[in-house]
């Protein structure tokens, strides 16, 4: 993988990414970039998709692929309309979902791995489904800061997944400005959580007026 430290992307960031190739080619999901994007970060022929997790973690990832393509579509059938994808690594949803018009979808990674898949998607001729806003931050650092300066309403229903953000301490609560992040998250939302292995579990509640 010659291109993933490059392009800003980690292992597990390329495991997740094999696991959506794996998962498109199963018929599991849906993702017409997930190999161009993989091979485009470095994926290659000698390290092959279904050899790239121990302990059948690439399967757990390719299930929690199709588990939140199926979360976020409900959430958008709620009615929530901010999406906020913590270290979204080569995730393309915010290009193949279908979206509600009003959706703009929130993709937090680092510079450098946000402008690679930017302008691999561009290459490939892909158009987001949403209003895709790409804010480039390390979430080491003041990322709620620079998710606001993006146009995040935190006074809005908002669905977060933050799976890929698992190793960042700042990602567990609302990160350096804690509280911030949990105001989107009030009661009405839906609420993503990571398992062992990669696995998800859910609980959804639709929005309720008058309520924060």
């Amino acid at each position: 993988m010659s291109n993933q430290l490059a392009a800003g992307f980690g292992a597990t960031a390329m495991m997740v990414a094999a696991a959506r190739v794996n998962a498109t080619a199963s018929g599991l999901v849906n993702d017409p970039f997930a190999e161009p994007l993989f091979r485009a970060a470095g994926g290659s022929r000698d390290v092959e998709p279904a050899d790239s997790g121990p302990d059948g973690t690439t399967d757990l990832f390719a299930v929690g692929t199709k588990f939140f393509d199926d979360f976020l579509g409900d959430a958008g059938r709620s009615g929530i309309r901010q999406v906020v994808i913590l270290a979204s690594g080569l995730d393309t949803r915010a290009y193949r979902l279908w979206w509600p018009g009003g959706t703009t979808v929130y993709e937090l990674d680092k510079p450098r791995a946000i402008e690679f898949k930017t302008q691999t998607m561009r290459g490939l001729g892909a158009t987001p489904t949403a209003h895709r806003r790409a804010v480039g931050v390390d979430l080491g650092h003041d990322w709620p800061a620079a998710l606001r300066q993006a146009g995040f309403d935190a006074a809005e229903p908002t669905v977060w997944d933050r799976r890929g953000a698992a190793g960042h301490p700042d990602s567990a609560g609302a990160g350096p400005a804690a509280g911030r992040g949990d105001r989107a998250e009030r009661p009405g939302r839906p609420v993503g959580r990571r398992l062992r292995g990669g696995a998800t579990s859910s609980a959804t509640c639709r929005p309720t007026a008058g309520r924060r």
